[in-house]
């Protein structure tokens, strides 16, 4: 029996395609596409990211994969429109891979050269080891950092499971983010992630006791590094609306890194870590009919804020505000308990660590 396909809610014709839940709203084709871009536009919109007075001249973080290419063709897109509706920014490209495979960041490299072709934004390419560069700098046409991949990997050693070596990678990133805002002297990151992979972001945030940073790390404008904003204008759209609407649209000149995971929120990680089992647990949620679990997730997370005081410092590792200060790093109470439990003690590890804080 054929089942009744359903009017999309914003015209009389049929609508097959849904977003987070077809229980709620479907749409056709030219209403789907439509929606999905307004969701981008409303989120850089509604949080005025670029209003009149502030910088326009954001970097845009690519890590090559299709959420990235999705994030580069919209905001194309939205510089190409017309005076009233257009995006006016001059922004500057950053492909970023913290791969330890040589072969893979040499051809992820080459890959990167293509973009050329299609917008004339200023473009770098860096690797992640590129923190550990005194002073920190990079060149365009270069494969920036590869020199350090022997420190970056000798660093991750240092830490003693899988879990650990996972997060603190996620916290070498914001790392790197902050470095290039303040070495490209632009105030604005605009970062690829979508609303399945900050719902894992305040799964793992949790485990790892970091409620006061919960939000900063999963909400549209995170705002913890001083005179600098990390935007995520896709924060609203999930991984399914993505991948859709970069089919109909065929975006798939802009996808750079062909090799890329597409799901980053699949559960099928075979190194056994914490974040590979909460994204295995919320995989079996979204499976089971459950898909306001992701949207569920983003509300709570963004409502869960630390209270901040005069007399407040900022970690010199992760950012976030907090009242004390009495370690050696002068980081907050959760990255210290987590250099202390997962990371090996030594001269050279803490030397390293000391070279980070920012």
């Amino acid at each position: 029996m054929d089942i009744p396909v359903r009017k999309c809610v914003k015209c009389p014709e049929p609508g097959p395609y849904f977003g987070f839940d077809a229980r709620r709203a479907t749409y056709c084709k030219p209403c789907f596409i439509k929606m999905a871009k307004h969701k981008f536009s409303s989120a850089l919109g509604k949080n005025r990211v670029f209003k009149y007075g502030t910088s326009k001249n954001p970097i845009i973080i690519s890590f090559g994969d299709q959420n990235s290419a999705f994030l580069a063709a919209l905001i194309h897109e939205g510089m190409s429109k017309g005076e009233h509706k257009k995006l006016d920014i001059q922004p500057t490209l950053v492909f970023v891979t913290d791969s330890l495979d040589t072969d893979y960041v040499s051809s992820y490299y080459e890959r990167s050269k293509m973009m050329k072709e299609k917008v004339d934004w200023p473009h770098y390419f860096v690797h992640l080891a590129s923190i550990f560069s005194n002073p920190f700098v990079i060149k365009g046409d270069l494969m920036n950092g590869i020199e350090n991949i022997p420190t970056y990997t000798s660093f991750l050693s240092y830490f003693k499971s899988e879990t650990a070596k996972k997060e603190i990678n996620r916290v070498l990133l914001d790392i790197l983010f902050v470095k290039l805002a303040r070495y490209l002297e632009c105030e604005k990151l605009l970062l690829p992630g979508c609303a399945d992979e900050l719902a894992l972001t305040t799964c793992n945030a949790l485990c790892f006791g970091r409620g006061a940073s919960i939000a900063h790390q999963t909400e549209i404008v995170d705002s913890r590094f001083d005179k600098i904003l990390m935007v995520r204008p896709l924060h609203d759209l999930s991984q399914k609306e993505i991948k859709v609407v970069f089919e109909f649209e065929s975006y798939e000149d802009w996808k750079v890194n062909k090799d890329a995971d597409e799901d980053k929120v699949a559960g099928n990680d075979s190194a056994k870590s914490v974040q590979s089992i909460n994204s295995s647990f919320l995989v079996s949620l979204l499976n089971a009919g459950f898909p306001a679990t992701i949207t569920t997730l983003l509300s709570i997370s963004g409502k869960v804020r630390p209270i901040v005081v005069e007399s407040s410092v900022s970690c010199n590792l992760c950012g976030v505000k907090y009242e004390s200060h009495d370690n050696e790093y002068f980081v907050c109470a959760a990255c210290n308990d987590f250099v202390e439990a997962e990371m090996t003690s030594s001269a050279e590890s803490h030397e390293l660590l000391k070279s980070l804080l920012i």
